[in-house]
């Protein structure tokens, strides 16, 4: 029988932060390409009309930065037991992954500079796909507070799987 050994989810205040400082960066660019667009028009009768399409086109970006930012961070959980874990992640969509331990091929680590700034890192499992084709998968679990703890931990339950 499996069992269960733990939940993980990257970090949600990591997420919420980069989700805000997404948003913000997107909102400026686009307010100042529209500011240049009102300069660039002197007619005084269009001047309402361009103020309604530059309304609805910031209107049009905060919504679609909000949906590519919140896409970044898809809802991800992970989902570990002894023999396995199950990658679910969507918001519209959802999708899962099952990787068996007999499958992974290799477990490295690795810190991009603003996951080392905010003392995260991530983790990619390179996996034998179960397909005839053979093909290694590559699944990332990124955005992990202590993923070195988690990677022993993963590398330890594949070195059990194996034995038995």
């Amino acid at each position: 029988m499996e069992k269960f050994i733990f939940k993980l989810m990257p970090d949600i205040k990591f997420r919420k932060r980069k989700m805000i400082k997404y948003l913000s960066v997107s909102l400026v660019i686009e307010a100042a390409i529209m500011f240049l667009i009102l300069n660039a028009i002197n007619y005084n009768d269009l001047k309402e009309y361009v103020h309604i399409a530059v309304f609805v086109v910031l209107a049009i970006t905060i919504l679609l930065s909000y949906f590519s930012a919140s896409e970044l961070y898809n809802n991800v959980r992970y989902n570990v037991s002894d023999r396995r874990m199950v990658i679910r992640q969507g918001i519209f969509t959802l999708r899962s992954n099952n990787i068996d331990f007999d499958d992974v091929a290799d477990i490295d680590t690795y810190q991009t500079m603003y996951e080392r700034k905010n003392f995260l890192g991530t983790i990619e499992i390179l996996a034998k796909n179960q397909t005839k084709s053979g093909r290694i998968k590559v699944y990332k679990m990124q955005f992990l507070s202590n993923f070195e703890e988690i990677e022993n931990k993963l590398r330890e339950l594949v070195y059990e799987s194996r034995k038995h």
